[in-house]
C-alpha cells in the first residue's frame, strides 16, 4: 500500500476484521504502546498482539484483545484462525476494545490528565 494518509489508514483499519500487531523485540528495543493497537481497538476491530512491552501493558488483564507470545507463529496463527472463524468472539473483542480505549485513552481522558498536571500545585 505504501505510505497512506492518516484518514486512509483509519479507513483501512475500520474495514478490517482483525488487526494484528505481532511485534518482536529487536535487540534492546521493545515496542511501546502502539497507535495501531489503540486505533484498531477504538474502531471496534478485534485485536491480536504479542505479549511484550506496551502491547502487554495495554492488554494484560483486559478482555479487549488477545495476547500471544512473541515469535510464536503457531500461537499467532491459531489466534487469528479462532478470531476469524468465531463471529461472536470477534464482535466481543471489538466491543470490549472500543470500551477499553474510551475508558483509558480517549481524548477526554487525556485532557483530564493534562489538566491535573497543569493545575496541580
Amino acid at each position: 500500500m505504501g505510505r497512506l494518509s492518516r484518514n486512509d489508514t483509519l479507513r483501512y483499519i475500520n474495514h478490517a476484521r482483525i488487526s494484528c500487531v505481532p511485534s518482536v523485540p529487536v535487540g534492546d528495543y521493545v515496542e511501546a504502546t502502539s497507535p495501531t493497537l489503540l486505533e484498531s481497538m477504538g474502531l471496534g476491530v478485534a485485536t491480536i498482539a504479542t505479549n511484550i512491552g506496551g502491547l502487554k501493558d495495554v492488554l494484560n488483564g483486559s478482555e479487549a484483545g488477545i495476547l500471544v507470545p512473541p515469535s510464536d507463529t503457531e500461537a499467532l496463527a491459531s489466534a487469528m484462525d479462532r478470531v476469524a472463524t468465531d463471529q461472536g468472539l470477534r464482535g466481543e473483542l471489538g466491543k470490549k476494545g472500543m470500551e477499553f480505549v474510551e475508558s483509558k485513552f480517549s481524548s477526554r481522558i487525556w485532557f483530564k490528565k493534562l489538566l491535573r498536571i497543569y493545575l496541580s500545585d
